[in-house]
């Protein structure tokens, strides 16, 4: 055979390409198999023959690491960051094993230069930034002033102080968590805002004024900023250790679910007599996980079926997400805690602002449009609207432009597709991204009417905020979102295309039925304000009664069942909270074990029957005989857990 001219080239200059790909293969296969040592050998030799080859000096650090040579995956790991310093993933790697190496300060560069590599909204850069934050220590210099004082209700927001190192303004929950700083802040009799670390037992009480100054900076649109980030540096390491208090409440009001959850710092509030009470967004992961990316799913279920043994009580953004969380419980036989609705505001701050025609958006100034606001994410179902549009184009009318206000996130699929089969809808869909709040109440104050087509929601904030600016929202008829926005909406199918179409085509056409709408918002509605929100959550979290409920400090171990540290899939958790077998002693859990933090830790669990417990590390397995009941079993370290189980033995002949 002939070659072209070109392939004959090529080949004639790298002939060592094809023998390459083979090692590279096998050494992928070896490496998937668990063969670290064949493996590490494999990825030696392609190296010598592509030494260029950044992913291949991070898979051979990986197999370095595996195999115990920590010197010399360090050194793997800085050659692929040196020879590809642009890569995310590759900076990312070389930060997990400076943390796993404890060199926090270099780690800590690591992970800032794997955000700044990543783009918004992206499960990597979303971890690079929650790694980073963590190792920001708290307490590295306690202010003298900080403390807990007299506060009887601590409010949590560790997510708040996340979220604002890389995003501008506040959305969503990060929203309910500044509205409870605030309200904390005006009450330092009776409450304190504290922050956590992911499975950590500790608490910290942010200093006042360091707090305050996050909050002045956000409400200006200050996030990511240079000021932000020495803001929330300075909170962080200001603040000081705050020992749990018997009779006071922690409320959890973020996202309790990051990092799988935290049960060693709920298990020290119920144990030091404090009582734990979250503030529940939404289910949705549960309850429609086809929405959510798998690692969402898999970390919320995980989060919340342990939280159904450790908490006090809930408090719901809505009556409906209350009413959810009340049949979640009872569908998995867990006891009907106390679960209150607290739903949440209509604006997006008390008093509005002044227009700001900022460049972004200001080429809609004295224009017609329509306005969306919202992450564009599946969940969202943007695609409906873009398809909407095209559809009231090709019947003749000629919409207005729609603007989509929100930052790109997950599962956009769809939404890209509708928007390159119809062409944005002739041109007339436009997405604006990165507002500030002042630029967002621009333009929903000169819009003609807002759309909100979520397919689930557990309150919906962008239909309360067009209501409060006299604007008309369209909203979908799913989830919380005709409590949100009452009698003063309109309201669709999200998935019914055709049904929409007359409704928008008398709104676009019909002047008079816009100005009717916008009449009774403004006779009838009342919009609740922020403040108002934040006191009643506190309020209601104060009056939570402590749970009579036992916190599962030996959890039941089945026999025959081996359990990893990352239980799912493995028993359920809403029957057998395993990780609670880790709460003292131990690193956070993952698909790579758990590591010990010093030379022993124990496991604590219950023997569902006398057997042999088999302990399963990097270095191989252990076993100890245990009887039935609870058990305390102590293992020495250093070691990286990797699997139980609980083995009964066979049943003796008669």
């Amino acid at each position: 055979m002939i070659l072209p001219r070109p392939l004959r080239l090529v080949l004639a200059r790298k002939p060592w390409r094809p023998r390459s790909f083979r090692l590279r293969a096998r050494a992928d296969a070896a490496r998937r198999a668990g063969d670290y040592p064949t493996a590490l050998g494999l990825y030696r030799h392609y190296l010598a023959l592509r030494p260029d080859h950044a992913m291949g000096w991070v898979m051979l650090g990986h197999m370095l690491k595996e195999t115990g040579d920590r010197p010399g995956a360090g050194d793997a790991y800085a050659r692929a960051v040196a020879l590809d310093p642009h890569d995310p993933f590759i900076a990312l790697q070389l930060a997990h094993f400076l943390k796993l190496e404890g060199r926090a300060a270099e780690a800590l560069d690591a992970f800032r230069a794997a955000v700044a590599l990543t783009r918004p909204a992206t499960p990597m850069g979303e971890e690079a930034r929650r790694e980073a934050v963590a190792l920001l220590q708290p307490g590295l210099n306690p202010d003298p002033a900080a403390g807990t004082g007299t506060a009887t209700c601590w409010v949590d927001v560790s997510d708040l102080l996340t979220y604002l190192m890389d995003n501008q303004a506040v959305s969503g929950i990060q929203r309910v968590q500044a509205a409870l700083a605030a309200h904390a802040l005006g009450r330092p009799a009776r409450l304190a805002c504290v922050m956590t670390r992911p499975w950590s037992a500790g608490l910290w009480a942010i200093p006042r004024d360091a707090m305050a100054q996050v909050l002045r900076l956000a409400e200006h649109g200050q996030g990511a900023t240079p000021a932000m980030r020495a803001a929330l540096e300075r909170a962080i390491t200001t603040a000081a250790p705050a020992p749990p208090v018997p009779g006071a409440v922690l409320l959890c009001s973020g996202a309790f679910w990051l990092a799988g959850g935290n049960p060693p710092l709920w298990a020290a509030l119920r144990r030091g007599g404090m009582r734990l009470v979250v503030l529940v967004h939404d289910l949705i992961p549960l309850t429609m996980p086809e929405v959510c990316v798998p690692a969402l799913v898999r970390e919320f279920t995980l989060a919340w079926a342990e939280l159904s043994w450790f908490a006090d009580g809930f408090l719901a953004n809505s009556e409906h997400t209350a009413a959810s969380v009340r049949d979640n419980l009872r569908a998995h036989a867990r006891p009907a805690l106390p679960v209150v609705a607290t739903p949440l505001a209509h604006g997006i701050r008390a008093g509005g602002a002044e227009p700001r025609w900022t460049r972004p958006i200001r080429a809609l100034r004295g224009k017609r449009f329509v306005l969306s606001v919202g992450t564009i994410e599946a969940r969202k179902n943007h695609a409906f609207l873009v398809r909407v549009w095209d559809a009231l184009r090709r019947e003749g009318l000629d919409p207005p432009p729609l603007i989509l206000a929100g930052k790109p996130g997950w599962q956009r699929q769809a939404f890209d597709a509708a928007m390159a089969e119809t062409r944005a809808a002739g041109g007339r869909v436009r997405v604006i991204s990165g507002l500030s709040d002042a630029e967002i109440e621009t333009l929903y104050d000169a819009c003609l009417f807002t759309v909100f087509p979520s397919l689930l929601e557990g309150w919906g904030l962008p239909v309360g905020e067009s209501l409060a600016r006299g604007k008309l929202c369209v909203a979908s008829d799913r989830g919380s979102l005709p409590e949100a926005g009452g009698g003063f909406a309109l309201y669709l199918d999200p998935e019914d295309v055709a049904a929409a179409l007359p409704l928008f085509s008398r709104l676009l056409t019909d002047p008079t039925a816009l100005a009717e709408a916008e009449a009774r918002i403004a006779q009838g509605f009342r919009p609740r304000d922020w403040p108002e929100v934040a006191a009643s959550m506190a309020a209601a979290a104060e009056g939570m009664a402590p749970s009579p409920h036992p916190i599962p400090e030996y959890p039941l171990l089945p026999a025959g069942v081996p359990v990893t540290p990352w239980p799912i899939p493995g028993p359920d958790p809403f029957e057998h909270p395993l990780r609670a077998m880790l709460l003292e002693g131990w690193e956070r859990p993952g698909s790579h074990g758990a590591r010990m933090l010093g030379a022993r830790a124990p496991l604590r669990f219950d023997a569902a029957v006398a057997g042999v417990l088999r302990v399963e590390s990097q270095d191989g397995a252990q076993e100890f005989p245990v009887p039935a009941g609870p058990q305390q079993v102590v293992l020495e370290g250093p070691m990286t857990l990797r699997r139980v189980e609980l083995v009964a033995p066979p049943p003796t002949g008669g």
